[in-house]
């Protein structure tokens, strides 16, 4: 059997437990509970899987796994950020309230719960608004993610690899709803969590050893393009030098950035609604923690090392590798035919460093692994496409349909296929971004999407789960200031955006508007999310509160001071 009747095979089977987890699914999708929530009764288990795989994608893997084989091991603070606000802060002091506020107002949705906190019809239809226009962004960097792999492992064109994808995962996600989701999510959870110990466990025995891994890793720093020293790099397994250009990027962009920011992923928010109590939430910490830690932690991990691995076989970096694709196909296919890998072409001048990451992951694992090792290892990554894909899409979908459209049209109980509707949608906005989105994206869109959600949405967020006194208007300011200053920001002052999106430059001719250090290399997000938990306090304090009969519904059960 060939190589590629073998692994098609193996897509087929796993596939085929898609379909099947789907339609069982589907066949228990009684009402839009069913569909929007899972019926509020998942199991920890399948929650904390569900809720880990929506949250760790193919944007982790090959997209910070790249970050990590150009930067080195400094991104090893990023899965730690992850476990402390990701799991721990989110599960314990915002999943629960969520969940018991969430069922007290019969909110299904991220939108709808915000709408139904504060009281807002209005409010309830920007956020959905907000969702449904930036998270097309996100999608597009786990496709790009998914579909590069695609490409080096079948050796096939990237835009084909990229729509059929895209079409697999609509299909299930507009047949099963919330629960085909978390049936699926869970069971290629457990997949993730293998391939990527699997995975790590022989970038190890590729190497000589956990010991001798790290030394060849450490020995490397004479190898440091002179473009990274100057922005701070000091080698694959120390942190960038102190208020460097590399190190804002590091620590405001992808610690901070996507660190904090996922406690305000509407994707993930919804999932704490899906348990029936928050003894669930408790029990789901731990298995939530592991499978953070055993996925990016093992990214992150062989993306650094790979660095090691390609001096060993190339005497070249990781990034240095990847910048000659065609060089780097080439060794790919000799490795497919089983020939001796190729020597590089002479080396004519210093490593400029600007190979594209996304390819550093894919690459490294079609020549570093076992055939039979990448067989299986394409559905690791299959599996953290797909969960993230469709828990955004299942967002996106809830979003325009249940809640923009629901509530404009005021048709509730018929936005189901306004909902599937908005799935197809929102696919296809992702894949056209997916086409024209440039190289190396997938860490920076990722980090960048967090970013907003996290300015436009954690204050109104946090405010509504613990701080009754906060007022409509003062989230209105919160929300349009927080999205106003991350845009702003991103568009004349961040250098990684403006200089490439090119508006700065032709109003003002000059990349950013201010360039002295350190502000251009500052994220978004830092600047944004402050002010934006300013205006919230600011305006609270000077604008009517919500009535306390309203406050009073909210709150039922729950312990809360007087306001």
């Amino acid at each position: 059997m060939t190589d590629h009747a073998i692994i098609l095979t193996i897509i087929g089977a796993y596939l085929a437990l898609v379909i099947f987890l789907s339609f069982r699914a589907y066949l228990a999708t009684k009402n839009p509970e069913d569909y929007l929530l899972a019926g509020r009764k998942a199991h920890p288990f399948i929650m904390a899987m569900s809720y880990g795989a929506a949250f760790i994608s193919t944007s982790a893997i090959v997209g910070f796994g790249g970050m990590a084989g150009k930067y080195g091991l400094s991104l090893m603070w990023l899965p730690f950020m992850n476990i402390f606000f990701g799991i721990i802060i989110a599960f314990i002091y915002f999943g629960k309230r969520t969940r018991k506020i969430g069922r007290n107002l019969d909110a299904k949705t991220f939108p709808e719960f915000l709408g139904r906190r504060y009281n807002s019809s209005g409010l309830r239809v920007m956020t959905s608004g907000i969702m449904f226009f930036f998270m097309p962004l996100y999608c597009a960097v786990v496709l790009i993610g998914g579909a590069r792999f695609l490409e080096k492992l079948l050796q096939i064109d990237y835009n084909l690899a990229v729509l059929g994808f895209g079409v697999v995962i609509v299909l299930y996600v507009l047949i099963g709803g919330m629960k085909g989701v978390m049936y699926v999510d869970a069971a290629m959870g457990i997949v993730m969590i293998l391939g990527m110990l699997t995975l790590l466990g022989l970038t190890y025995w590729e190497l000589g050893g956990i010991i001798s891994a790290h030394e060849k890793l450490n020995e490397l720093i004479p190898l440091i393009p002179p473009a990274l020293v100057e922005e701070g790099m000091r080698g694959w397994t120390a942190m960038p030098a102190l208020n460097s250009e590399l190190w804002w990027v590091i620590v405001s962009s992808l610690m901070l950035g996507v660190g904090i920011g996922v406690l305000a992923q509407p994707q993930l928010a919804v999932r704490y609604m899906t348990v029936k109590s928050g003894r669930e939430l408790n029990r789901a910490v731990l298995v939530g923690a592991i499978f953070v830690i055993t996925t990016v932690g093992s990214a992150y991990l062989c993306g650094a090392l790979s660095n090691a691995w390609f001096h060993d076989k190339f005497g070249m970096i990781a990034i240095e590798f990847v910048q000659d694709t065609a060089f780097a196909d080439q060794a790919i296919q000799a490795k497919i035919a089983g020939q001796d890998l190729p020597q590089p072409p002479p080396r004519t001048g210093p490593s400029l460093g600007v190979g594209n990451v996304d390819l550093v992951i894919p690459v490294f694992l079609n020549l570093a692994l076992p055939r039979w090792m990448m067989y299986i290892f394409a559905m690791t990554l299959l599996s953290a496409a797909m969960t993230t894909l469709s828990a955004l899409l299942h967002a996106m979908g809830s979003a325009i349909g249940h809640d923009f459209f629901g509530t404009i049209l005021k048709r509730p109980q018929g936005s189901m296929w306004l909902t599937k509707g908005g799935i197809v949608v929102g696919l296809v906005a992702s894949v056209i971004l997916a086409y024209v989105l440039p190289g190396g994206v997938i860490a920076k869109g990722t980090a960048l999407f967090f970013g907003i959600c996290a300015a436009a949405f954690l204050p109104a967020y946090v405010g509504a789960l613990y701080w009754p006194r906060v007022t409509r208007a003062a989230v209105w300011w919160s929300m349009g200031g927080g999205l106003f200053i991350s845009i702003f920001w991103m568009l004349f002052m961040h250098r990684a955006e403006s200089a490439r999106i090119g508006l700065c430059q032709f109003l003002f001719g000059r990349p950013e508007l201010i360039s002295a250090h350190p502000v251009p290399f500052i994220d978004p997000m830092f600047i944004a999310l402050p002010a934006s938990a300013i205006l919230l306090v600011v305006i609270t304090f000077c604008s009517r509160k919500l009535p306390r009969r309203h406050i009073a519904e909210c709150f039922k059960d729950i312990k809360i001071r007087e306001f």
